[in-house]
């Protein structure tokens, strides 16, 4: 491990910052040490056998974190845990057993953006913009369409 000290102790100050994906350490390690890839593998798995890295345990943190701060849609969840290198199997896994109600989510969403809307602009064009907005939030087509119905309901 003497070989690999600088490797090492670079991952360490990573992880005490903040948790990191298998994926997100290796190509943070190999960026700083493009020539060392037999070297970091080895410290990747020293992390690991320790159980210091952990992709389940870090994909339950992100989530339960950004649920808390910043509720997201099941499915941007699925995307941005994919882009930090978590398997798919430990990403379904993660999500389904969180509870998360996105029709809340979407609902509080919709509720924040009508209430930016101009009130001059057409009823029609309220709903698109609310509509599109909880689709680039990744929400489905159902729920999209559902909590806008139900928001403008509200409204009336």
């Amino acid at each position: 491990m003497n070989e690999n000290k600088s490797i090492f102790h670079s991952a360490e100050r990573l992880l005490a910052s903040r948790m990191h994906s298998i994926h997100e350490l290796q190509e943070k390690l190999q960026r700083k040490f493009p020539k060392e890839k037999k070297k970091i593998k080895e410290v990747l798995l020293y992390f690991q056998t320790h159980k210091i890295l952990n992709d389940r345990e870090y994909a339950q943190a992100y989530v339960d974190y950004q649920q808390t701060i910043s509720p997201k849609s099941i499915s941007m969840l699925r995307n941005i845990l994919k882009k930090k290198g978590v398997l798919s199997e430990i990403i379904e896994d993660v999500l389904q057993k969180k509870e998360i109600n996105e029709d809340v989510i979407a609902k509080s969403f919709a509720k924040k953006k009508f209430l930016s809307l101009v009130n001059t602009m057409p009823l029609q064009k309220k709903k698109e913009r609310i509509y599109r907005h909880l689709m680039t939030k990744g929400f489905s087509y159902s729920v999209c369409r559902n909590v806008t119905e139900e928001v403008f309901n509200e409204k009336e």
